[in-house]
């Protein structure tokens, strides 16, 4: 959802930040596809599949995370546990069953053989919107989303409890949870999830954004050339993390953060219009798209490009096709499932 000052305006830059977010994780996901079932495609340098170990999903993500933190942040409401599970439940699950069932509907007629070996417990998995979380430990009906919904999900599930904690003990409970991130990074790395994937682990990215957003009410020149550098030695991979990789993967999406920040703010004064208004726009259907994009691009690739070459040129243009049905589709179910929220609200 977009994020909005206390006077109901508005703001460019978290709308700028998860657009970014956004394109990210679809390059990636894009990339993915490509590189595994079409021959002599590897990407695009830094935007390929990997980079001294990082890829644009790892980024995209790990932003996903701070700005997730940061836009509960804009309120002048006060704040209500019963409102809050409210809103993040008619603001996800209508939407997401409805593209779920979609996309399980074809799935049944088109490719059957990936509903073979399910349990059908599991479903209760996708009723709670945790299929695709668990889906690297067992065979779920995984169907939309993304891995992170879920794990978004059991943080929203805790936030009231995060929020007293940081109401009450401002800086203490803060740096409470980073004294415990190191240890805990450590215990969960033989877990049967990943450790990227465990919702505890991404807290600190969550609280990160909750702390810059209350914190530094005006972005600075110097805070991003700080994160600049900083972001720079993370991404070049001289210094060797280890089991902590974790702790990669969040300095460079908390340094880009701040970044997109500083930038954004500027791009926002600077921008016209239209400009403004596309952006906002595309913010606004994040989330349908993040739930639609999967299975178009599998069937493109799987459909027309298998094991064939494809050229960086031919990849660009399926990309903006790609991006632009989708883009149009989600559009579309935004304005749908809007009246449903807004009819129940009433």
């Amino acid at each position: 959802m977009p994020m909005q000052s206390s006077k109901n305006k508005r703001m460019f830059y978290p709308d700028f930040i998860r657009v970014f977010s956004m394109f990210c994780i679809l390059l990636y996901h894009f990339q993915i596809e490509f590189v595994s079932y079409t021959r002599d495609y590897h990407g695009i340098a830094i935007f390929g599949p990997e980079f001294h170990g990082i890829n644009t999903g790892h980024i995209g993500v790990s932003l996903f995370f701070v700005l997730s933190g940061a836009s509960l942040t804009i309120s002048s409401k006060p704040f209500s546990w019963k409102s809050f599970y409210k809103n993040r439940a008619l603001t996800i699950f209508p939407t997401y069953y409805l593209v779920w069932f979609g996309a399980f509907v074809c799935t049944f007629f088109l490719m059957p053989q990936k509903l073979a070996e399910i349990a059908p417990w599991t479903i209760v998995l996708t009723f709670l919107g945790l299929d695709g979380y668990f889906y690297d430990m067992i065979p779920t009906f995984y169907m939309v989303g993304e891995w992170f919904l879920g794990c978004l999900l059991l943080i929203y599930l805790i936030y009231p409890f995060l929020r007293k904690g940081l109401e009450r003990f401002p800086r203490g409970f803060f740096w409470l949870t980073l004294l415990f991130w190191l240890p805990g990074i450590a215990i969960s790395s033989g877990f049967p999830l990943q450790t990227d994937h465990l919702f505890y682990l991404r807290i600190p990215e969550f609280l990160m954004g909750i702390y810059l957003m209350r914190n530094w009410k005006r972005a600075r020149w110097y805070q991003g050339a700080v994160a600049l550098v900083l972001l720079i030695v993370l991404l070049s991979g001289w210094i060797p993390f280890g089991v902590f990789e974790l702790l990669r993967y969040a300095g460079i999406g908390i340094s880009l953060y701040i970044i997109l920040r500083v930038f954004g703010e500027w791009v926002g004064r600077q921008s016209g219009t239209w400009f403004q208004k596309s952006i906002h726009a595309w913010a606004s259907v994040s989330f349908e798209i993040f739930l639609l994009h999967h299975l178009p691009i599998m069937w493109i690739v799987r459909i027309f490009f298998s094991g064939k070459q494809v050229s960086i040129l031919t990849a660009a243009i399926v990309f903006l096709v790609w991006i632009s049905t989708v883009s149009v589709g989600a559009w579309i179910l935004h304005r749908m499932m809007q009246n449903f929220i807004f009819r129940r609200k009433l």
